[in-house]
């Protein structure tokens, strides 16, 4: 078995300079990306766990000794989105100020008792807690656990391993679909404990604190045997990229951290309008509409397509695109694969906006019934290219050190609140105007995101994290520049009028 992950690998692993010198990227590491991820398995069973206990309520299985309404089944679904608004900013002070570890670890409890009360409960009303304690502990995720990723690599695999992020919530999020409808309903909900339970086990016994956080509280010796570790050298080996580390965490240390040096900073400043930007992009631009309504938006376009078929197919097509995105996102960059991720987006919107305005025209779409299937599987394919997964690697990796918890806890709020409000608007513009218009409306965002990721988001491949920063401020300095292209002019300006 170790023989056959150290070829995967080799093989996986980036072609650089970098990699020149050490051709074999240490086990360990792949290892502590894998169950750090375990938290992103589970995030997204957690968001699409009641899919297949829903419809459970209209049968003996009901748990409950009574009738659930359209409007509490309603509510247990939007509690979770709920819980994730309210736990980032938590998280990220834990993060900040215990680590990026134990904050993991601690916020992995919420979501053990969630399931658990989902397992042995009979009132719904508790259940609704459950779903908020769910909610919270994906949220945290969203904003810890590509931080500790981020810190953990090396700038030649920083992007890959920011991408396999995507690749283990989608994975989630398909678990409750090939599992949850064959269990009873306390079954199903323990089994989703299990990935959560051999996180906190081996993350905590095996896998290192980061290096960034333990030298930015002084703890070199530990940072030192934290490098070892993950890179497998000796001391010696990794005395380079510690200073490195120290010389970038000087220089963010310079701040106090919190909310004040997150806007008094200019790099930092710069980086939350990007990650904010980046956020609201993935967000309104549809992903969460499609996945959640699937099989209704498949039903009103009268393909004769299966729609359980096509969420198959629907979501294939998303794991295996998120996963093609971490192999080649290292050779060929953010930039380029995040221009080409909107387009595809765009075009593959503003079709499925046509069809369903041609419908309510009453014009015979008979001929091209494969075409909403093709348009939503080339829409998944263009969004994990770029939208989905990059993300959250860059949320990861562009915030300086002493203020990446906050940056990245308001970051998922904003995303959530996004996230929440696109689903509730979702079925109201629809049934309003028609289908084709939040089409039409993602479409509008997607051409907009793609000005924005052209001007404003950087290209941060192959880059330290120290080397980041200095490109956040030379943005901003070239900006100020621009505001004011003549200062000693205007300062003798100034003094002649006096």
């Amino acid at each position: 078995m170790i023989n056959i992950l150290t070829k995967f690998s080799k093989w996986f692993g980036s072609k650089d300079k970098e990699e020149a010198k050490n051709p074999t990227e240490p086990l360990f590491m792949y290892l502590s990306v894998i169950i750090a991820y375990l938290t992103a398995f589970s995030s997204g069973l957690s968001v699409s766990w009641t899919s297949p206990v829903i419809p459970k309520f209209k049968t003996e299985e009901n748990p409950f000794n009574h009738t659930v309404s359209t409007s509490q089944t309603a509510m247990l679904t939007s509690f979770l989105p709920l819980g994730a608004i309210t736990g980032p900013i938590l998280a990220g002070y834990m993060a900040d100020r215990f680590g990026r570890k134990l904050t993991m670890m601690c916020l992995a409890i919420p979501s053990i008792i969630g399931f658990c009360i989902l397992a042995f409960s009979h009132i719904i009303e508790v259940w609704y807690v459950a779903r908020f304690l769910l909610g919270i502990g994906v949220g945290c995720y969203f904003a810890i656990c590509p931080m500790y990723v981020a810190e953990i690599a090396q700038n030649h695999n920083r992007a890959k391993f920011g991408c396999l992020f995507g690749v283990f919530i989608t994975l989630g999020l398909f678990y409750p679909f090939s599992i949850g409808a064959h269990l009873i309903i306390p079954l199903y909900a323990m089994t989703c404990n299990i990935p959560l339970v051999v996180f906190l086990i081996v993350f905590g016994f095996f896998m290192p604190e980061t290096p960034i956080f333990l030298l930015s509280k002084g703890k070199t010796k530990e940072a030192e045997a934290a490098l070892m570790k993950l890179r497998k050298k000796k001391a010696v080996e990794v005395q380079d990229e510690i200073n490195e580390i120290l010389t970038a965490v000087k220089k963010d240390g310079d701040g106090q951290g919190g909310f004040k040096e997150l806007w008094r900073s200019e790099s930092a400043k710069r980086a939350l309008i990007i990650c904010i930007g980046l956020v609201l992009l993935q967000e309104l631009s549809g992903i969460h509409p499609m996945m959640a309504y699937l099989k209704p938006i498949f039903q009103a376009s009268g393909t004769t397509i299966s729609p359980d078929v096509s969420t198959v197919i629907f979501g294939i097509s998303q794991i295996t695109s998120n996963f093609v995105t971490a192999l080649v996102v290292e050779k060929i960059g953010r930039r380029i694969l995040y221009i080409v991720s909107a387009i595809g987006c765009g075009i593959a919107c503003a079709i499925l906006g046509t069809y369903f305005f041609l419908q309510t025209k009453q014009v015979d779409l008979e001929s091209v019934y494969w075409l909403p299937l093709t348009c939503m599987v080339a829409y998944m394919i263009f969004f994990s290219m770029g939208l989905g997964p990059l993300a959250w690697s860059i949320v990861g990796e562009i915030f300086p050190s002493n203020v990446k918890g906050i940056g990245s806890g308001l970051t998922v709020c904003v995303s959530f609140t996004a996230s929440f409000l696109v689903l509730f608007m979702f079925p109201i513009v629809s049934e309003a105007a028609s289908m084709s218009a939040p089409f039409w409306m993602y479409t509008v965002v997607t051409v907009l995101g793609l000005i924005f990721v052209y001007y404003m988001v950087p290209e941060t491949r192959g880059m330290t994290l120290a080397e980041i920063q200095e490109t956040l401020k030379n943005m901003g300095n070239k900006t100020k520049k621009m505001e004011n292209p003549h200062p000693a002019s205007n300062n003798l300006e100034n003094v002649t009028h006096f």
